[in-house]
């Protein structure tokens, strides 16, 4: 999808459009303890969850502002310090279109765009660790071939 068209058709697509602007947020590091979180798996694996995924830009009509001030999710790293994921840096059309696909899906739903919010958040999530998940085991797969032994890690 290019930066100046974006079009949505379902839900796997509006998640892999997140994805990918969220693994660009990678490596992040924590300013309090300098914890440095390489990917998503890492990040989801080493914080928790804290409130709501936010868009500030919901203001109950379907116009979406020229410059979005965006969503956030918010998470807690092991130390106690707040890291936030956005969607600072998303482009324009990419962040209109998903926000337009919410308020589309939410109403088709029968929720409330929050509620749909959330939902997604767990998507999301549940994506990064399928993702992980699928990459692990291709990884073994291909050590059994070469035949390498695997180490139990430190």
């Amino acid at each position: 999808m290019s930066a100046q068209h974006c079009e949505i058709s379902d839900e796997g697509q509006a998640i892999g459009l997140i994805l990918q602007h969220l693994e660009k947020q990678f490596p992040k590091v924590c300013a309090t303890c300098d914890r440095r979180f390489h990917t998503p798996r890492d990040f989801l694996d080493h914080t928790v969850p804290v409130g709501e995924l936010v868009c500030y830009d919901l203001n109950g009509t379907d116009a979406i502002a020229d410059k979005p001030l965006g969503a956030v999710a918010l998470s807690n790293c092991r130390c106690g310090s707040t890291l936030a994921l956005t969607s600072t840096g998303m482009p324009l059309a990419h962040f209109q279109t998903l926000f337009q696909w919410v308020q589309s899906e939410s109403a088709r739903r029968s929720v409330s765009v929050d509620d749909f919010l959330q939902y997604i958040r767990r998507q999301i999530r549940r994506e990064i660790l399928r993702r992980s998940d699928l990459s692990g085991r291709r990884e073994s797969t291909s050590l059994f071939r070469r035949g390498s032994s695997m180490q139990a890690e430190p």
